[in-house]
């Protein structure tokens, strides 16, 4: 049953996501079907009380949802694995492969960056493969100066970028988000 629950909350969150990543083209079908899905999680038992059908309804439950779908931008060389001059073999940092599955339970985005040139792409996927690293996208090329995320805030004002800067080889696995 909590699979089936957790099965019709990411569905339902697609469908609210849906609904605001075409901003609102989609709003009767996307919020219909997120209407029905509730009515389906109450049929079954899956939410016990109306909490969900009223925050929903106000639009809480958008803003829930919204929250949860993260973004995580990372660096991977010093950050993941331990940092080397050499290309030759990964090293994991301790904890590194618990946050990862920590977060992609989460249902969060991960952006992985590097300085490495990318010409060094398949070499750097085969890496990543190797120690166990999966990600959504790897941007390559960055260089070694300063990074910056430039991003607007939502419209209730919302801060939507937040920059953690790690000491090298620490790694993420106390990094909370």
């Amino acid at each position: 049953m909590e699979k089936m629950k957790a099965d019709m909350l990411d569905a339902l969150a697609g469908m609210i996501l849906q609904y605001h990543s075409t901003n609102g083209k989609v709003y009767d079908y996307g919020m219909q079907a997120a209407a029905n899905a509730i009515k389906i999680l109450k049929f079954y038992g899956l939410v016990e009380d109306d909490k969900l059908v009223y925050d929903f309804n106000k639009g809480k439950l958008r803003e829930i949802l919204e929250n949860k779908m993260k973004t995580i931008i990372c660096d991977i060389d010093g950050t993941l694995v331990y940092h080397s001059d050499s290309t030759s073999d990964m090293i994991l940092l301790s904890g590194t492969i618990d946050k990862l599955i920590e977060w992609q339970k989460l249902g969060y985005n991960l952006i992985l960056t590097t300085g490495r040139r990318e010409s060094m792409r398949k070499v750097t996927e085969e890496q990543l493969a190797t120690v166990g690293i999966t990600y959504d996208q790897l941007v390559m090329g960055l260089g070694p100066g300063g990074r910056y995320l430039i991003n607007d805030r939502k419209t209730g004002g919302m801060i939507t970028a937040v920059a953690i800067n790690l000491k090298r080889d620490e790694g993420i696995s106390k990094v909370e988000i």
